[in-house]
């Protein structure tokens, strides 16, 4: 749609719906990826308005359950670097001792 075509049908509207932000308290804005402007959604119906809504209730659901895993992956992964840590440094303190015991062989072998 044309932007005369936009302003025309904002002219002749009864009603115009939009989006209301439960954090802001103000209308719910879209950030344009690729001129980075925001844009405020409006609706000439109601229903539309609620079904946008709706989607965007959905869209945030699902982004919140990829954060809770993202989340929890990353927890697991901790724990694994950690406990990987661990026995790095336990292996290397082994050969430490493996290696003061092969100079000991080697120094009772000489006598």
């Amino acid at each position: 749609m044309e932007k005369m075509d936009v302003l025309e049908m904002l002219r002749e509207a009864e009603d115009i719906y939009v989006i209301y932000s439960a954090c802001t308290n103000m209308p719910f804005v879209y950030c344009d990826p690729e001129t980075y402007d925001d844009e405020v959604i409006l609706f000439d119906s109601e229903e539309e308005a609620k079904k946008q809504a709706d989607m965007l209730e959905g869209d945030l659901e699902l982004k919140e359950k990829e954060v809770y895993d993202l989340k929890h992956e990353l927890i697991v992964s901790d724990s694994k670097a950690e406990t990987a840590t661990k026995e790095l440094d336990e292996a290397l303190e082994k050969i430490k001792n493996l290696e003061k015991e092969i100079v000991k062989l080697q120094t009772e072998l000489e006598k």
